[in-house]
């Protein structure tokens, strides 16, 4: 009896049905296989790296063998003293490069740091000489104010208690304009007792003196006055004749 259709297609369906159960077989032994290639691979580079750290580890024990070796050292020695040896042939080079130099400009660099300390000195010589002309000529004014006030103290008699009040008043000031004198280097020049000077004093008279002897000033008129070793004023004096 041939078979019906049912049966045909029931028969289709079970050879699909085994021939798919064959290739997810195949597929899974496949993915296995490819799966222990895998492992054996990983294994096997793991091996390979363990061979190379332990060879690394011998021959960087090698390494400091060779560098601790006598024959290394005794090496190393000679190329030192030879880079030694050079350096101080550069050396003397340079010394004798510079020794040449020196021939050469040596007397010119002196010559110029000799100018130059003097006009140095010389620049400075002539700000001080300056600020003691400076002085000077401010001092000789006011010093004519000065001659005002001793004059006027010696005049001037304080009775009442107004007049001595005025007076003190200025004492005061004449204190303080001195106290200024002193601070710009003012000093007054010496007289009365002391030999005759001329570069100093300016003789008014001579007159006999029991007190001093020959040629010492006996008697002061105005007072003179030095700063910085510059005559401001000379002063105005009675020499002693004896």
């Amino acid at each position: 009896m041939a078979p019906t259709c049912s049966q045909r297609l029931g028969c289709a369906a079970l050879l699909l049905a085994l021939l798919a159960a064959g290739v997810q077989s195949f597929v899974s032994s496949t993915a296995r296989l490819q799966t222990g290639r895998q492992s054996q691979q990983a294994v096997s580079r793991t091996q390979q790296q363990r061979h190379t750290i332990y060879a690394a580890a011998d021959g960087g024990k090698d390494v400091d063998d060779l560098l601790e070796s006598p024959a290394f050292l005794t090496k190393k020695v000679e190329v030192l003293k030879k880079q030694l040896a050079k350096t101080e042939e550069e050396i003397a080079a340079a010394n004798a490069e510079a020794d040449k130099e020196w021939e050469e400009w040596g007397p010119q660099i002196q010559r110029l740091e000799t100018e130059f300390t003097f006009l140095k000195q010389r620049m400075l010589n002539d700000t001080m000489e300056a600020g003691n002309e400076a002085k000077v000529k401010a001092l000789k004014a006011i010093l004519t104010v000065n001659d005002n006030f001793e004059r006027a103290s010696q005049a001037i008699k304080a009775q009442t208690d107004g007049e001595k009040a005025v007076v003190a008043y200025y004492k005061g000031v004449y204190n303080a304009m001195h106290t200024v004198f002193k601070e710009l280097g003012m000093e007054p020049v010496p007289t009365v007792g002391h030999p005759f000077d001329y570069n100093l004093h300016e003789a008014v008279m001579r007159q006999p003196s029991a007190e001093h002897e020959e040629d010492l000033v006996s008697q002061e008129f105005t007072k003179g006055f030095t700063v910085g070793g510059t005559l401001i004023r000379p002063a105005m004096v009675a020499v002693s004749s004896g």
